[in-house]
Parts: C-alpha cells; structure tokens; sequence
C-alpha cells in the first residue's frame, strides 16, 4: 500500500476530500494508497518524512493565488516528489506537464482519468523512493564529512599561522650587513624554514632548509631542524662558536637518531658570516648550490659538498670559506624554484639562471619582488608544486 499526500487549503478540504475519494474508489484491487492531508503553511513541518509518501497531489481552489500555488509546489521541488495539481478553473489538458514532476489534472476530468494519471505518478514515485533513501543517506554522510573537512581546514589553518610564527618577524641587520628573503609554501604549511640570527658583535648565522616532500610532516620536521640548530652554539657557551660543517653533521646525527620505523631527511644550507672581516664560512647538505652574484657582474655557485641529512650515520660535510666584498650578494634557495622554472623535459629551463642573476639589481626587496612576479606568471603558479625559499644577503658598497 502506496501514501498519497492529499495538499489544500482548509477552505477547499471538503471538495478535495471528495474528488480524492471518487478517484480512489475505483482504485483496483484492495491495496489502495493511504491518504493524508496538509494545508500548505504546514508542509515545512514534514521535513524528511516527504521521503515516506509516493505521490503528492495539490488542490487549489478559485480562492487560491497562482503565487501560493507555485510556492507549494517549490516546496515539494527538492522532496523529487511526483505531483499532480488540481486547480479549478485550470484549462490545461489533463497530463500537460507545468514544471518538472508536475502534472495538471483539472479537477473536471473524467475519474478514470485522473485515476490513471494518479496510478502512473504512484508506480513512480514507488521508484524513486528507494533512490530518495539512498540519497539521504549520501546527504548526511556528506554533510558529516563537510564538517571533517571544515575542522581539518581551521586546523590547518592554525597550523600555517604556528608555523609562520616560529619563523623570524624580523631580519637582522649589522655593520651594513642586510638580508631579505621570499617564502611561499605550496600548501598550508612549508617543508620550508629558513632563519637568520646574530651570534655575537660580529658574527651572523643563517640557513635554508628543506624537508623532503611538503605538507605537515615535511613541516613538523623543520621545527625540529629550527631547535637543533637554535642550540648550536647556546650550549657551547666557552666553547667557542661551532662552525656550519659542524652543526650539520650534530643535525644529522640528531635526526638518524630521532627516527624509528619512518626515515625522514631534508637538505640544507647553513652560513656564518664575520661581518668585520666578510669572511663567509658555508656547509650544504644535499641542498641546492647558493649562488653569489659579486659586484663586478658574476655569477658563482658555490658548491661545498655533504649529503642529506637523516640518512648516513657519520657523514662528513665540507667548508667553504670566501672573503666576499662590499656590493655581493649571496642567494640561497630551496630546490621549489627549480621545479617552478622547469619544463617537462628537465628540471630548469635556460631561463632559470637568467632570472636569478637580475636579482643583482635594486634593493633586497626590489629584486625579490621582481622575482616573485615572474615566478606568479609560470606556468602552473595557482597549483605552486613545491614550497618556494630564497634567502638573499646583501653586502653594502
């Protein structure tokens, strides 16, 4: 046995309830649908129960407003609910369809009419119901996980903002000794960190670093690369300062030895710089060569070796010891800017050195700017693969 939901206004309840009647009355058989009855102004307390009915059909009286008659059937719209409308006075042919899952049916057609139109709406919706169940309980599956999603959102969210605290508010600056730096993590969160820090009077330390991959593993490990090397020479006080090769292999040592079932390894780039003497002490580990764009117009990587960090135990790094001069400048940056210049065919494209050597030119903030620009107008820069860094000293003339 089928439900009919039977619609009108209190008014005309005695005319629909008879035309209802006369129809089902020559219902065939014994299994005939089960009315109910509703005035409009109620149907919003049916909510999810639209989805127990077959059928619905709506009677609208002379009194009744074509407005009111539509905002019902609005009503039932999103239910997917099969209606038939009996307006008096309606000269549409029984069958016209009014909008989609609406059919007329003048309350002066033939009974066996009306019936037929009624017994068809009925088989359908007797169809769909099953597929109404089905979507309701897709809806409230969806609906939980939307809630999933908006809290994963917020923590991240969160997460990004921790993140970038933990990075310096400010950048040193001494004995006309500068440094600027652009970040642009791909997600949320960077596998990213750089820092810059004074030592003492005439000693400033700084790095990039980079975590394998991106996202929130990537960015857990750098804050514990941050606190390994925030400790490097706190703890040797009187010990005389520890030089970049040293602290990268404590790093790694400290980072082979955190791991258990999950291997976890980054890249690094690590500097100290004597700003009375401009003498640079540098250590890479599997990062990408920093690049120092002298003042004379050259461009020179430099490239002193070490493998990733969190991988071998007792790896040695080199050091490299440069006396720069007033007008350099030293770029150092994540391996992001390869994969953002790159093509398919290899991983930098001959434009790539070209667009860091202008960085030569303006301010800190000028050049960095201007290489942030071209990097937005890449191909691929809405969906950035990979987290961009590059840190840049400048040593004044």
């Amino acid at each position: 046995m089928g439900q009919l939901l039977l619609i009108c206004e209190s008014e005309d309840f005695r005319a629909a309830d008879a035309l209802a009647k006369s129809v089902l009355s020559q219902w065939p058989g014994e299994a005939r649908p089960k009315l109910r009855y509703m005035e409009p102004k109620d149907l919003s307390a049916l909510d999810g129960l639209f989805s127990n009915f077959d059928a619905a059909w709506v009677y609208a009286g002379q009194s009744v407003e074509r407005a009111a008659v539509y905002r019902t059937l609005g009503v039932l719209g999103p239910w997917h609910l099969p209606t038939m409308l009996s307006r008096v006075g309606d000269t549409r042919a029984p069958h016209t369809c009014i909008t989609e899952g609406v059919l007329a049916a003048p309350p002066e057609a033939p009974v066996n009419v009306l019936l037929s139109m009624l017994q068809s709406l009925m088989c359908c919706g007797q169809m769909i119901t099953p597929l109404k169940h089905e979507l309701a309980i897709t809806q409230r599956h969806h609906q939980g996980l939307r809630g999933q999603i908006d809290k994963l959102d917020e923590e991240l969210r969160m997460a990004s903002r921790l993140q970038r605290q933990f990075l310096p508010q400010t950048l040193p600056k001494l004995d006309g000794i500068a440094f600027d730096v652009l970040f642009r993590p791909a997600g949320y969160v960077s596998g990213d960190i750089y820092d810059v820090t004074q030592i003492d009077d005439h000693h400033l330390g700084f790095y990039v670093a980079d975590a394998v991959g991106h996202g929130v593993p990537a960015a857990l490990l750098t804050m514990y690369i941050k606190n390994s090397l925030a400790r490097r020479d706190f703890e040797r006080r009187g010990q005389g300062m520890q030089t970049p090769d040293a602290a990268l292999a404590r790093l790694n040592r400290e980072l082979l030895l955190r791991q258990s079932t999950t291997v976890q390894f980054c890249t690094a780039c690590y500097g100290i710089f004597n700003t009375t003497t401009r003498r640079l002490q540098l250590a890479r580990a599997g990062h990408p060569a920093p690049l120092l764009l002298t003042h004379d117009g050259r461009v020179e990587p430099l490239e002193p070796q070490g493998p990733l960090l969190g991988v071998f135990e007792d790896e040695s790094f080199d050091l490299l010891e440069r006396d720069l001069a007033p007008g350099d400048r030293l770029l150092i940056y994540s391996d992001g800017f390869e994969v953002a210049f790159g093509t398919g065919e290899k991983a930098v494209d001959d434009r790539y050195m070209d667009e860091l050597q202008m960085l030569r030119h303006g301010t800190l903030s000028e050049a960095l700017a201007a290489l942030e620009q071209k990097l937005d107008v890449q191909s691929g820069s809405l969906h950035q693969r990979d987290d961009l860094t590059a840190l840049m000293m400048d040593i004044a003339a």
